[in-house]
């Protein structure tokens, strides 16, 4: 689906924005870590955080490697990891590293700072959706992923971005996997879209994943077209 995304923007670049793409460029683009490869970037801005996405793979494979000689569970080194980024975002103190410090400094690595608690939150949130016990436990280090995300998104946000907005979003996005994860929304609450919501669901969810990769280069080459014809560019 990537690589079809990728070909579908290198054509509407092209033929449609004008704009040439080289070879090398087009081949690092599928890696889906162009960075990687001289100064070659990204063809649609929206790539970047695929980059992340992979180094989030690479964090739960060398989870999975070390279990196998290991016993632990992957929610429990969430349940560890997320206070950590709580101490570490709030009162870091880069000169006398601690082993708390070395370990959050570890998963901004992974994660980067920006990232790192929706990830963390992820897996406490399936975490909490599997587990029938110790929900306060992980009320706690969610709240904990919960702080972080505002204290970073606030402070690369300010002060073009309004804070309640921000801080509106993020609230909701929690509160709703939160519920989700309770199982106080279920796909039964979907009932009301007809006998096949099933079916909806799974296409709707299907869908989003080329939308997203489809959406920022193609629409703005698409609204340019459209006002040079004197086109409402909404129409995109």
């Amino acid at each position: 689906v990537f690589w079809l995304c990728v070909v579908m923007t290198s054509l509407f670049t092209i033929f449609l924005g004008r704009e040439s793409i080289s070879l090398e460029r087009f081949l690092a683009n599928l890696t889906m870590t162009p960075q990687h490869y001289g100064a070659q970037d990204f063809i649609d801005g929206v790539y970047w955080t695929l980059a992340i996405e992979l180094n989030f793979y690479a964090f739960t494979a060398f989870l999975l490697i070390i279990k196998k000689k290991i016993s632990f569970s992957i929610q429990h080194i969430a349940l560890i990891l997320s206070p950590i980024l709580l101490y570490h975002t709030v009162i870091f103190n880069p000169y006398h590293l601690s082993l708390f410090d070395n370990l959050a400094l570890f998963v901004f690595f992974f994660f980067g700072s920006e990232y790192a608690a929706y990830f963390l939150s992820g897996i406490l949130f399936y975490g909490l959706y599997k587990n029938n016990k110790n929900h306060l436990v992980y009320y706690f280090t969610l709240l904990c992923c919960y702080i972080v995300a505002l204290i970073v998104a606030l402070d690369q946000a300010y002060p073009t971005n309004s804070p309640r907005i921000i801080t509106l979003h993020i609230t909701i996005f929690f509160i709703l996997f939160l519920l989700i994860s309770l199982k106080k929304i279920r796909n039964t609450s979907f009932t009301f879209l007809g006998k096949h919501y099933q079916a909806i669901l799974v296409t709707l969810g299907a869908t989003t994943y080329p939308l997203y990769l489809l959406h920022s280069k193609i629409i703005a080459i698409l609204m340019e077209t459209f006002r040079s014809l004197q086109i409402n560019p909404f129409i995109s």
